[in-house]
C-alpha cells in the first residue's frame, strides 16, 4: 500500500463536493456569480422565394477545402494528366480520404485512387550560411476513366502572380534606343 492510495481513499470519502463548500453557501465558489436565464432561441430567417437550398454547396466549409494548396504543373505532371492522374500540393495534415473528398466536391469528378508522397526538407548553403528548404506533401489523384480536370481554370491566381512578376522585370532594349 503506497502513500498515493491514502490520498485516493480520502478523496473517495470526501464525495462529490471536493472544495468543502456547498453550492448554496455564501462563501462558496459561486459567490458573486449571477444566475441568468437561458437565452431564447432566435429563429433563422426564411429563405427567399425562388432560391433553392443546395444540399452540399461546393464551398460549404472553407477549412475543408484548405487541404489542397495548389496543383503541381510540371512536365511530369502534365504527362500524368494525360493518363487521368493529377498532382496537387497538400497540407502536411491531409489524409487520403480528405484529399479524395475535397477533389470530388471541388471539381465534380470521381476519384478512384489517391497516393500521398511526403517530400523531405533539404539543406541549402550559401557560403557559410546554412538554411533549409521546408518539406512538403504531394497527392497523386487518379480519376475514373474519361473524366478530366481543367487545371487552367482551377488556378486563376498563377496568372495574376506571373503578370505581377513580369512587371518587375526590366523591359528589353529596343533597337531604336540602342542605336
Amino acid at each position: 500500500m503506497g502513500i498515493l492510495s491514502l490520498f485516493r481513499n480520502l478523496r473517495r470519502k470526501a464525495g462529490p463536493a471536493r472544495s468543502g463548500f456547498a453550492a448554496g453557501d455564501a462563501g462558496g465558489p459561486t459567490r458573486g456569480l449571477e444566475q441568468h436565464a437561458a437565452a431564447p432561441e432566435i429563429p433563422s430567417p426564411p429563405a427567399p422565394a425562388g432560391v433553392e437550398k443546395s444540399a452540399t454547396p461546393a464551398f460549404a466549409n472553407l477549412a475543408e477545402h484548405s487541404v489542397l494548396v495548389r496543383p503541381v504543373i510540371t512536365e511530369k505532371a502534365t504527362l500524368l494528366a494525360a493518363q487521368g492522374r493529377y498532382a496537387f500540393r497538400v497540407t502536411s495534415e491531409a489524409t487520403k480520404t480528405d484529399v479524395q473528398r475535397v477533389v470530388e466536391n471541388l471539381f465534380g469528378v470521381h476519384v478512384t485512387h489517391v497516393r500521398l508522397i511526403t517530400l523531405p526538407s533539404k539543406l541549402r548553403r550559401r557560403g557559410r550560411i546554412v538554411g533549409s528548404v521546408p518539406g512538403s506533401r504531394k497527392a497523386l489523384v487518379t480519376l475514373r476513366d474519361g473524366e478530366r480536370i481543367d487545371l487552367s481554370a482551377a488556378v486563376p491566381f498563377e496568372k495574376e502572380q506571373s503578370a505581377a512578376s513580369s512587371s518587375n522585370r526590366r523591359a528589353p532594349a529596343t533597337p531604336e534606343l540602342t542605336g
